[in-house]
């Protein structure tokens, strides 16, 4: 899995009331295939650095769950880290061997990939967050698929 890297993505929020900045990261293959995300939104970059070095750290305790997101139609993934979640798929699978395969890429490219501060780069949004409940989904979604 050489060539993964992990990228900055950070927003604003204006569902607050103001522009508020969020960041998240993302992990993308050598041909920038998306292999996964994180799971919630961090407050300021480096933050989100610390969650891409504690992901590194404690990959090793990390339990993959695969679950169904509707009856016999689409499969995700998620890390879960000490009962949270700490990342997830980037999008829906129609097969559960699909999904199982992208898990096994992501879980290969986390290691290898180069996390220093500063190599990450950044590409930013200007969507809202959506949902306001933390979680990757929504806003963060839909800018992604730009």
């Amino acid at each position: 899995m050489s060539g993964a890297r992990f990228l900055i993505v950070t927003g604003t929020d204006r569902d607050s009331g103001g522009e508020s900045p969020w960041f998240g990261w993302r992990l993308l293959s050598a041909n920038n295939r998306e292999l996964g995300r994180s799971a919630g939104f961090f407050p300021g970059r480096q933050d989100c650095e610390a969650a891409v070095t504690r992901l590194r750290a404690e990959l090793d305790r990390a339990v993959p769950v695969v679950y169904v997101v509707r009856p016999d139609s689409l499969w995700r993934w998620r890390l879960d880290v000490d009962g949270a979640e700490t990342a997830r798929s980037g999008r829906a699978y129609h097969r559960l061997r699909e999904c199982r395969y992208n898990l096994a890429h992501f879980l290969a490219g986390v290691p290898q990939a180069d996390a220093a501060a500063h190599s990450l780069p950044e590409q930013r949004f200007a969507v809202r967050r959506g949902g306001g409940s933390g979680h990757a989904s929504g806003g963060l979604a839909r800018a992604v698929l730009r």
